[in-house]
C-alpha cells in the first residue's frame, strides 16, 4: 500500500479501526485472539507494557513493550471505550462474546470509502472474486511502477543523477 493510499484511508477509517491498524503493524499481535478480546487492564501506560495473557502459542504469552505510536492508540482507545473493559467493546448489546470479533466488513468499507484504492484490494479483502480481479490487479501494478517511477525521478532530480543509468546528468 502507498503512503497515498494510506492517507486516504486514514482520513475516512473510525478511529478505532485507525488504532487497531497502529497496533497491528507496530506490534505484531493476532487481531482475534490477542488484541480484540483485550482488557483495558492489559494495558500499562505507565510502563509501555501491554500483557498478552493468552496466545497461539506459549511463547507469545507475556509483556510486550509499546513504541510511541501505539502508546498513543492505546491511549486513544482507553479515551474512546469509557465504561467498558475491553478496549474494543462489541456494539452488540447481546453478542456471544463482549468485544468485537469481525474486522474484515468494516476494513472492506473504510477501503471502498477512501476512493483511489485500487478495487482488486477491497475485493482481495472480502475474499471475493470473478473475471474482473486479473484485469483490476493489473491495472493496480502499473499504477504502483507508475508511482515507482516517479519517486526514483523525484529522488534523482534531488541528486542530480539520471534515473535510468545513476550517473550524474
Amino acid at each position: 500500500m502507498t503512503a497515498t493510499e494510506q492517507a486516504r484511508i486514514d482520513a475516512v477509517a473510525p478511529s478505532y479501526l485507525r488504532n487497531i491498524v497502529v497496533i497491528l503493524s507496530e506490534m505484531g499481535l493476532r487481531p482475534f485472539k490477542e488484541l480484540l478480546p483485550m482488557k483495558k487492564s492489559q494495558v500499562d501506560l505507565d510502563n509501555w507494557l501491554i500483557h498478552i495473557p493468552d496466545s497461539k502459542t506459549v511463547n507469545g504469552i507475556g509483556d510486550m513493550p509499546m513504541t510511541p505510536p501505539v502508546r498513543d492508540a492505546f491511549q486513544r482507545q482507553i479515551a474512546e471505550t469509557p465504561g467498558s473493559e475491553y478496549l474494543f467493546p462489541s456494539p452488540k448489546q447481546n453478542g456471544k462474546k463482549p468485544y468485537m470479533t469481525w474486522l474484515r466488513k468494516v476494513w472492506a468499507m473504510t477501503l471502498e470509502s477512501a476512493g483511489g484504492v485500487a478495487d482488486h484490494m477491497v475485493t482481495q479483502v472480502l475474499r471475493q472474486g470473478d473475471a474482473d480481479v486479473f484485469k483490476l490487479y493489473s491495472q493496480a501494478k502499473l499504477g504502483m511502477m507508475r508511482e515507482a517511477l516517479a519517486k526514483m525521478d523525484r529522488q534523482a532530480n534531488e541528486r542530480g543523477l539520471n534515473p535510468f543509468t545513476g550517473r550524474p546528468n
